[in-house]
């Protein structure tokens, strides 16, 4: 056979031999990484909507207020199934109030309540160590319930509700230091949401731990 074809032949194999061991270690990380870790989240949240007009004005009630009606709070559980993949689970609330609606005249501030409960899907990716500092992208859906209430210039009160069920996306950073076994987690999310005639969609800033049990 000629001398060559021989080293191209004993070439080959070892490419094909080092291809298949790359992919079994990468096939036995993968199978190691697999886990059933579950936590309980509690999250502070800021919520926002961008809508048109005066609907795209509506403000964060005040801090007083949030806790009198356990608004801008978000609580769930999150279940760890790998490394790189995670599940939530989360009931959130919150309020915002405005000094106009488009379209109507009014003699107070308006106020909309928005609750909602979503399940996303969270890829996460290694920033330090394997968990110590590690971001994540999230998607899923919500089912959302929103009502505004306002009192009309005429006398008349409006209050409209609304549901819907909405595509939302976001992303965010998790942090675990070692001597704690907790994670502390920021992130935010955007809602496809149209919240009846305000025709808004929703936007969060999170800030909370979670808590392994």
């Amino acid at each position: 056979m000629n001398k060559k074809i021989i080293i191209l032949l004993a070439f080959l194999l070892a490419i094909n031999f080092s291809a298949q061991s790359r992919a079994e270690n990468l096939t036995d990380q993968l199978s190691d990484s697999f886990m059933l870790k579950t936590a309980f989240t509690a999250e502070y949240q800021g919520m926002g909507i961008d809508g048109n007009g005066q609907n795209d004005q509506f403000k964060r009630q005040s801090f007083g207020h949030q806790l009198k009606n356990f608004n801008d709070i978000a609580l769930g559980f999150n279940f760890r199934v790998h490394k790189y993949l995670g599940f939530n689970l989360n009931w959130s609330k919150g309020g915002l109030q405005n000094h106009g609606v488009n379209g109507f005249e009014i003699t107070k501030k308006a106020s909309l309540d928005i609750e909602n409960i979503n399940a996303t899907s969270l890829i996460y990716f290694p920033i330090v160590g394997d968990h110590w500092l590690e971001g994540f992208a999230e998607i899923g859906i919500a089912d959302v319930n929103s009502q505004i209430k306002f009192m009309q210039t005429n006398g008349e009160e409006i209050r409209h509700k609304a549901h819907e069920t909405a595509l939302l996306y976001g992303a965010g950073i998790q942090f675990m230091p070692y001597d704690l076994d907790m994670a502390f987690r920021f992130g935010f999310q955007k809602y496809e949401t149209h919240l009846g005639f305000v025709n808004a969609k929703i936007t969060t800033f999170r800030g909370g731990v979670v808590i392994p049990f």
